[in-house]
């Protein structure tokens, strides 16, 4: 039986039309700054092959000391312009590095198929509509069409995704569970999702070591800003 991931309502920081929610308390007051208005996000994917905890760091700089593959890291904030995105293994050792280019204003999903292959960049969408949750997915696979359904195959959610595609939409705030199908054939992992309106949600349709497709699911999340 395939495990399913429940993912709760918890008071995460979300990513919205504001990036950056005022949930977030610091110790000089109630509220942390505000990024600046021409800020990016950035998060990181690593693949499932690569096992144990990695740091992720932005022009030499630690951001993000427990990066798991599989599971994204936090949108860091970061200036438009030109960077330097690095991640290390646990003894300090550098296993990828490549150039990106940040645009202000906007969100991106940086997500490696292999170490030694430069990322796929996912211009990522952002939803002004409080009412609803956004739910988006990402094919990282390769060669066969997927679709993203309910258990009973009653409801796809998503259909005939490509491989390197996103796919996004606001959906209902409600109770899912959600699986998937390549090419006909069940993919590993149901996810099941407490929908919060104004909440963003992401899916990953990603090969694992065999090559093997995996759903996995996660709540969308911006790190604490401070302003440092």
């Amino acid at each position: 039986m395939s495990q399913i991931l429940h993912l709760p309502r918890r008071s995460f920081l979300l990513l919205a039309a504001q990036p950056v929610s005022l949930l977030a308390q610091s110790s000089s007051g109630l509220y942390d700054p505000q990024p600046p208005a021409n800020a990016a996000y950035l998060r990181v994917l690593l693949p499932l092959r690569m096992s144990g905890h990695w740091q992720l760091e932005v022009d030499g700089k630690p951001r993000f000391s427990t990066l798991v593959s599989g599971e994204p890291s936090p949108y860091l904030v970061i200036g438009s312009g030109s960077h330097q995105i690095s991640v290390k293994d646990s003894a300090g050792k550098q296993v990828v590095l490549h150039e990106f280019n940040a645009l202000p204003g906007r969100a991106n999903t940086w997500a490696l198929s292999a170490t030694d292959k430069r990322p796929t960049v996912f211009d990522d969408k952002t939803s002004s509509n409080k009412l609803k949750a956004q739910l988006s997915v990402y094919h990282l696979g390769k060669d066969v069409q997927i679709d993203v359904l309910t258990p009973d195959g009653q409801t796809k959610v998503f259909s005939q995704l490509v491989p390197g595609s996103i796919s996004t939409l606001a959906v209902n705030p409600v109770q899912v569970e959600l699986v998937a199908n390549a090419g006909g054939k069940p993919v590993s992992g149901r996810v099941a999702f407490d929908l919060v309106q104004g909440a963003s949600y992401s899916l990953f349709l990603m090969p694992d070591a065999q090559g093997k497709f995996q759903l996995i699911g996660a709540i969308n999340r911006v790190e604490r800003y401070t302003g440092k």
